[in-house]
């Protein structure tokens, strides 16, 4: 709790640049932010662009992914069956830049229920996608009053990935259930508009329509 308590509003007022994994990429011109604060999540790290902030929660990500992601001098947060994965297996021979912050996730009790954690402190809600399951809680905890989403295609009609590969986890939006995930996405947007503060849309394309949509040449 006291290394995470360290994260309470130390962005407060400020803007970040969520990074999905979606083909869209491949049409983005990221070097429009790569000097805004960027929280990368998955294979995010094959662009090869640094990021401030990085998340993971799926298990099977974590696995395949783990090693190279500790690498990363990311502040690096691990929720859901990633963090599972990680506590289950102290002595991989990772070679982490900074050890990560764990966060457990947090019960609903309810099949398709979403809630959203504005103290983190205890863990996150799942919410079968990592832009919910980590970014989006840990962005509001921080203080951010502008969050941008980039990537974030939420359509698996045709590439997953910008890299061409196929999602590690078939569940939830990658198997065409997405109740769950825009249940997710739309109490992230009321959260925060009750706050005063604002999640945007910068992905080009995509069939994510929940935020406003804004092109990044307009706001960088």
């Amino acid at each position: 709790m006291a290394r995470i308590e360290k994260f309470k509003n130390i962005h407060k007022g400020d803007r970040c640049f969520i990074m999905g994994t979606g083909p869209s990429l491949n049409i983005t011109n990221l070097n429009l932010i790569c000097d805004e604060i960027l929280f990368g999540v998955n294979i995010f790290y094959k662009t090869g662009i640094p990021c401030k902030y990085y998340g993971v929660s799926d298990g099977r990500v974590w696995k395949v992914h783990g090693d190279a992601i500790t690498r990363l001098s990311s502040f690096l947060f691990l929720s859901g069956y990633a963090a599972m994965y990680y506590a289950a297996n102290p002595d991989l021979n990772y070679t982490f830049h900074r050890k990560p912050y764990v966060l457990p996730e947090l019960p609903t009790y309810e099949f398709g229920k979403v809630l959203f954690a504005k103290d983190i402190k205890d863990g996150t809600y799942n919410g079968q996608t990592i832009i919910y399951d980590v970014c989006l809680q840990v962005a509001y905890y921080m203080g951010f009053s502008k969050v941008y989403l980039v990537g974030v295609d939420a359509d698996y009609s045709g590439w997953h990935h910008f890299d061409e590969s196929p999602v590690e986890n078939l569940s939830g939006g990658a198997a065409g259930n997405w109740t769950k995930v825009l249940k997710a996405h739309r109490l992230a947007k009321q959260i925060y508009e009750e706050d005063g503060r604002e999640i945007l849309n910068a992905t080009i394309g995509g069939k994510l329509e929940i935020y406003k949509r804004v092109r990044l040449e307009d706001i960088v």
